[in-house]
């Protein structure tokens, strides 16, 4: 979600010709990002420096959220969800985004375990949702919905034969 507002918070003069700059950026909660100092050239556009800086910390934002979701999707939990089965609405993404990131990274991955927690999840997803979610055709949509059966049969029968492990 956008940095609503940013400012300089320093821009002096430096007795070598340079300025020192720091900026404050504001996200839509109203959370403070400050960045710099750093020295610039006297003729420096600080203004395009502070635009592009937002954008960057824009995508650091949503990309450390993801990382939130991506950690709790890992440990077997629904990313989606808090304790108490609560909808955890994204801050600097959306929910779209966060889902198709999430699904795209683990059903790619090449841990057997990743991939069976992505094909797991996709039993909430429609086929029109995957195929928005994913960019893929029907085609694509069946195979995926193929390999999870195969996946889920594989892992019901690995636990009928297998106790659980307790590590403690």
């Amino acid at each position: 979600m956008p940095i609503e507002s940013h400012e300089p918070l320093e821009d002096s003069a430096q007795a070598d010709g340079r300025r020192l700059v720091r900026y404050r950026f504001v996200d839509h909660l109203g959370k403070h990002h400050d960045r710099g100092p750093k020295k610039v050239p006297g003729d420096f556009d600080v203004d395009a420096d502070r635009a592009a800086m937002a954008s960057d910390i824009e995508a650091q934002l949503a990309d450390n959220e993801y990382k939130e979701f991506a950690t709790r999707f890992e440990s077997g939990l629904n990313p989606m969800r808090d304790a108490q089965n609560n909808p955890i609405d994204p801050a600097h993404s959306t929910r779209t985004a966060i889902i198709r990131r999430l699904l795209r990274r683990f059903l790619s991955s090449p841990d057997p375990v990743k991939v069976m927690r992505a094909t797991k999840a996709l039993n909430n997803v429609t086929d029109a949702q995957m195929r928005s979610l994913l960019g893929i055709n029907q085609t694509k949509v069946d195979a995926i919905r193929i390999k999870a059966t195969q996946l889920a049969d594989i892992a019901a029968a690995v636990d009928a034969y297998v106790p659980e492990l307790n590590y403690d």
